[in-house]
């Protein structure tokens, strides 16, 4: 596998001051360069960012996301469905430049790349766990991401397991017509529009106007 963009983006993720990494064009490019994993419904209009090792976010919207966050004091992250670990990689690496930062990504699948691990851990202290939010039910933390078993009882379970003892949930595929229609991991999108209020965020923005995935916060 090519890392040659990874490394890019770990190093400009690093190197830029706290003001870029708040900049959303800039960080936007962070994550173009990082790269989208190969799926036609993630890289509709960013052929040129199709990576087999990158990112299941759109870019406009993680983005903004993490700009938010960046501002939060944030020390305990938890991931709940995280596949090879590029995500929390890339947002760990991130966050760590604001805060000293500790990161638990869980999986029932582990398939963590290891230059992930290594890339993880030298920037801040992740540790990967193979299991689901069963096996750390009450866990706290400042912030819990939440992108496992999109099924309405399976993202009910992972809020009532460890997002409710989070001081901040995020979910991921709040809004995501492009990859639910027609299939049976639309609860993504029922369980948000069941438990956001309007104190909660949305983070939707897709440069063509797409109805593709989308980020939803709530404190």
């Amino acid at each position: 596998m090519d890392y040659s963009r990874i490394f890019q983006a770990t190093n400009l993720l690093t190197i830029s001051t706290k003001e870029q990494l708040r900049d959303k064009d800039y960080l936007t490019n962070i994550i173009k360069t990082w790269g989208l994993i190969d799926d036609l419904v993630i890289n509709f209009g960013y052929d040129d960012c199709r990576s087999n090792i990158g990112l299941f976010q759109q870019p406009e919207q993680l983005a903004p996301t993490l700009i938010y966050l960046s501002k939060k004091k944030i020390k305990k992250y938890l991931e709940v469905g995280t596949f090879i670990g590029s995500s929390p990689t890339f947002i760990s690496i991130y966050l760590s430049r604001f805060n000293d930062l500790h990161t638990l990504a869980v999986d029932r699948d582990y398939q963590y790349n290891q230059v992930f691990l290594d890339l993880a851990n030298k920037y801040s202290k992740v540790e990967f766990l193979k299991g689901t939010s069963d096996d750390i039910k009450g866990y706290k933390s400042d912030l819990c991401f939440i992108d496992a078993d999109h099924k309405y009882n399976s993202v009910k379970n992972d809020y009532e397991n460890v997002g409710k003892t989070a001081k901040i949930c995020m979910f991921h595929d709040i809004n995501d017509e492009g990859t639910v229609k027609d299939r049976d991991d639309s609860g993504t999108v029922k369980f948000w529009n069941e438990i956001k209020t309007p104190n909660c965020l949305e983070f939707k923005d897709h440069p063509l106007g797409l109805n593709v995935m989308g980020i939803g916060i709530c404190h």
